[in-house]
């Protein structure tokens, strides 16, 4: 999805692009007392492989997955466990970027942890937005026809190297 707020008309190179740039506002979130039926049922009718957990705060406190999901229907069907709630098959090991990161950054995360969505967050850890891998393919892609002469492959290769930015 291209964001209108965003020039791509060569004025602003790609290295300025930062995450509150490239992000959805108000992503679909999860709460960690929601039921796990409403969880995979909410992920399968939207058609997202996972969504954040965020507390009544706002605090981003995990990421539900279909992987979660998953995980779940086993313990149910094999241990013969009651569906619990997310809390219990939520991941609770976060990388999330700030809203300062760039777009090189962004895609460093996605290329050396094989996410498929990157948490924005406050320095106090509230969920301000998300960033799919989509969302940075698509600003860059509409960025590259615009201006064909950016460096891609520098893009790339900063990309593979860069530490993340943010983990917490």
């Amino acid at each position: 999805m291209a964001h209108p707020d965003l020039r791509t008309d060569g004025a602003r190179p790609l290295h300025d692009v930062t995450a509150a740039d490239l992000m959805t506002r108000d992503p679909f979130t999860l709460r960690p007392d929601d039921t796990l039926l409403h969880a995979v049922k909410q992920l399968t009718r939207r058609g997202f492989s996972g969504a954040p957990v965020v507390d009544e705060a706002g605090l981003l406190v995990g990421v539900f997955s279909q992987h979660d999901g998953i995980k779940a229907v086993l313990d149910t069907l094999y241990h013969d466990n009651p569906p619990a709630r997310v809390a219990a098959y939520m991941s609770r090991e976060l990388c999330s970027v700030l809203p300062e990161t760039h777009l090189v950054d962004v895609a460093a995360v996605f290329v050396n942890r094989r996410l498929r969505r990157l948490p924005v967050v406050d320095r106090r850890g509230s969920l301000l937005g998300q960033v799919s891998r989509h969302d940075l393919l698509a600003v860059a892609l509409t960025a590259f026809e615009a201006d064909p002469d950016q460096e891609a492959p520098s893009l790339y290769l900063s990309a593979l190297d860069a530490p993340p930015p943010h983990a917490g």
